[in-house]
């Protein structure tokens, strides 16, 4: 593992704040593994511990707080959950005990509503609503905000409900993670202090005074300096290590794929901006995920996801990918639309191993487990 001092020397900073690590391997655990650690996975169509009552006693075990179910155990998975307009996925229900925040995107209230019948509808609440709120419908706001759900209304034609959802997220997990948010500030001053040289220098040469301004400037920056590394030692002391942290983050998005396919794009392009976090897109036949630039060790439980899966390289061409654990794996190919793209791939394995240098986006089959 990376500690933070690393990270923050080789951190490039990129546009609409994509964090970008390089020369490390990433261990990706599957979507499911909060599941498989809380089922046994060989009778979990079956199994009387997954029926709706249980589940039911689990959610009424979460603590109302959502801050205070960031409290966990070192190493332990914290995953949020975002549902947007479209078809709830049927297993829904199986993930809502292992989530610590769940968040419905606007007319996402609307399809956890009539998911779930009135007599289990207060077992199943939301923590907040976001979005611009122009397809919620009275009676279900009303419902909810009577059951104590937070309604924040976020107005911006430019964006969509999933990326308003994601940059709330973004926001609440800064707050609650202190690494990722000394990353904030930490880039913040670079890139000040990147803005400031050249203003400093060509104003040096028409005014005397400009030195003395820089001499302040410098010992502010020294200040910055001692600050920021109080913070790493403070970050480092309590083995919280960024790269740690972002790998204990799942964000698991319900109904982000099939229906109107302007829509999907949009949601692909909201999970490309902030794909510093492990997003997981989902829909009832499949999830999908950005891959950054780097190798990735992927986890895969058969049980539970594939054989079938794809590798997509949706933001623009990827120059060079290597695979391991695939029935047709890729050694050091290009993927780009008009020429090579993989799809129709089947895992052959437990673990698969991807090496790309640019981003691209797996896609993986979700058996139907929850029948």
């Amino acid at each position: 593992m990376i500690c933070a001092k690393n990270v923050i020397k080789d951190f490039k900073w990129k546009n609409l704040f994509i964090y970008e690590f390089s020369n490390y391997i990433r261990l990706e655990k599957s979507p499911f593994q909060q599941l498989i650690k809380n089922v046994n996975s060989s009778k979990f169509s079956r199994s009387k511990k997954f029926s709706l009552p249980e589940i039911k006693k689990q959610m009424d075990k979460k603590e109302k707080n959502p801050n205070s179910r960031l409290k966990r155990l070192p190493n332990q998975m914290i995953s949020f959950m975002v549902i947007l307009n479209h078809d709830v996925p049927p297993y829904l229900h199986t993930f809502f005990p292992h989530t610590s925040l769940t968040i419905c995107a606007d007319g996402g209230a609307n399809r956890l509503y009539k998911n779930f019948s009135s007599w289990n509808r207060q077992k199943f609440l939301p923590d907040f609503i976001i979005g611009d709120l122009d397809s919620i419908e009275p009676k279900v706001r009303k419902y909810y905000e009577k059951n104590s759900v937070q309604v924040i209304h976020k107005k911006d034609q430019n964006s969509n409900d999933l990326y308003k959802c994601l940059d709330f997220l973004d926001d609440y997990l800064k707050q609650n993670f202190p690494c990722l948010n000394l990353l904030q500030k930490h880039q913040k001053a670079v890139r000040n202090i990147d803005i400031q040289k050249p203003l400093l220098k060509s104003n040096e040469k028409e005014n005397e005074n400009e030195k003395e301004k820089e001499k302040e400037n410098e010992k502010e920056k020294e200040k910055e300096k001692e600050n920021r590394i109080k913070n790493e030692q403070l970050c480092l002391s309590s083995n919280e290590t960024i790269d740690e942290e972002l790998a204990r983050i799942n964000l698991f998005v319900m109904g982000a794929i099939g229906g109107r396919l302007d829509h999907e794009f949009a949601n692909f392009h909201a999970a490309f901006s902030f794909q510093n976090y492990r997003i997981f897109l989902f829909s009832n036949e499949n999830y999908t995920r950005f891959l950054n630039p780097g190798t990735h060790k992927i986890f895969v439980h058969p049980k539970f996801e594939g054989p079938i899966c794809g590798i997509i390289p949706l933001s623009a061409p990827c120059n060079s990918i290597t695979t391991t654990g695939l029935k047709w794996n890729l050694n050091k190919d290009k993927l780009e639309f008009g020429n090579l793209i993989s799809t129709s791939n089947e895992i052959v394995s437990d673990v698969v191993t991807i090496e790309t240098s640019d981003p691209v986006l797996w896609i993986v089959q979700i058996h139907p487990f929850w029948k």
